[in-house]
């Protein structure tokens, strides 16, 4: 499903028999998953092209995104389901971007039913197949920093927002006064061990784990100081707990004022705007020091069982692929960090849970989900 399978394709047919699969704009989503034409995380907007049926079967068609085949994902989480192996992702929005795309895909294929509750940082699904009693559980956990929940920052803005309101309105109400009630904007890294730690135990046969944190990182030093303790909680989950864990590369940003892309919070709180969304700068593995210090922590720390996925140079050229501008409170925004869906994005993700399911690498020649981000494991960082 969802793939051209040659240039002499007749697109009107195909259309036709595969596009009332695929959800259009607005429309009524399973548990409000951002997963259609034309979608992003958190309700922002992708404006024309990027929302448009065109664009998107233009796409799938692209020479180096590669096959849009979800067959790999079907095969994967049906085994999975016999094993009784959850599969858990944790990060920021992107990863929760990814847990969406691998319920919508699934969806598309009419052989499940879909339940379970979308929470704003805990977020747990049950997959059931219509024609068998399997079911597989599936688990997104926010984690933006791990020993940091946001709720101070959250907590911070909800008073700068009083505050401006009681001037325009010259309010006297004490209520107005009051504290601010804090809300967490991410789990930590504690908590997300302790949910882990219960969702194997209720299993039993240990789970598939896909990890990812980083961009909320503007600390270089903090991020060496703490991602160490992430990485050899993962690396023993694998040893003793019959886990697969993988820790998925930080995607590409591109910011325009920044030679890396990454976003530059100095540079956005001195203008009206927060800059555009332009090709990277410079691509080199120096000016990546997210990834590149995950693979020296990694290979320093010997934590052989955590699998890498390569992931930033699948999204390095992708940058007109970001949900598009907007003005919010008189504020130009851009958001050059999330991505307007797509299938073929996340080929990658399903090529690994392919070789986690059975053991091997798949039996199809995904040229973008497979030696294209491979070459950057080979990479001597």
């Amino acid at each position: 499903m969802l793939n051209v399978s040659s240039p002499d394709t007749d697109l009107y047919q195909y259309r036709k028999k595969n596009c009332s699969k695929l959800i259009p704009p607005k429309a009524s989503v399973p548990l409000h998953l951002t997963c259609g034409i034309g979608s992003s995380i958190g309700g922002k907007v992708c404006l024309p092209p990027l929302n448009t049926r065109s664009f998107f079967t233009a796409q799938l068609r692209h020479p180096l995104l590669g096959n849009a085949s979800n067959q790999l994902l079907r095969s994967s989480l049906r085994e999975f389901a016999v094993r009784n192996k959850p599969v858990v992702f944790v990060g920021d929005g992107i990863s929760k971007q990814n847990t969406d795309a691998l319920l919508c895909e699934i969806m598309r294929t009419d052989l499940v039913t879909l339940e379970g509750s979308n929470g704003p940082i805990d977020a747990n699904y049950s997959i059931r197949w219509k024609a068998s009693k399997l079911k597989l559980d599936v688990h997104y956990m926010k984690l933006t920093n791990m020993y940091d929940n946001g709720e101070n920052e959250v907590a911070e803005a909800r008073r700068i927002r009083r505050a401006r309101r009681k001037a325009l309105s010259n309010s006297t109400d004490p209520a107005s006064e009051r504290n601010v009630t804090k809300v967490a904007l991410s789990m930590t890294l504690p908590a997300i061990q302790s949910r882990v730690r219960s969702i194997i135990e209720s299993h039993g046969n240990g789970i598939v784990l896909v990890v990812n944190v980083g961009v909320w990182y503007n600390s270089r030093e903090l991020f060496r100081t703490e991602l160490p303790d992430l990485l050899a909680w993962m690396n023993d989950l694998s040893a003793v707990h019959n886990s697969t864990v993988y820790f998925r590369e930080t995607a590409a940003q591109h910011w325009n004022h920044t030679s890396s892309g990454y976003f530059d919070k100095d540079y956005a709180e001195a203008r009206w705007d927060n800059g555009t969304c332009t090709p990277v700068g410079d691509a080199t593995p120096e000016f990546d020091w997210r990834n590149t210090d995950v693979y020296h922590i990694i290979t320093n720390g010997a934590f052989t069982n955590i699998n890498l996925m390569p992931f930033r140079d699948i999204t390095l050229p992708l940058f007109n692929m970001h949900p598009s501008s907007s003005v919010l409170s008189g504020r130009h925004n851009e958001d050059c960090t999330h991505y307007c869906y797509f299938p073929q994005m996340w080929q990658t993700v399903w090529f690994h849970l392919y070789e986690a399911a059975f053991g091997k690498q798949a039996p199809i020649d995904y040229s973008f989900a497979a030696e294209t981000q491979r070459r950057r494991l080979l990479r001597n960082v």
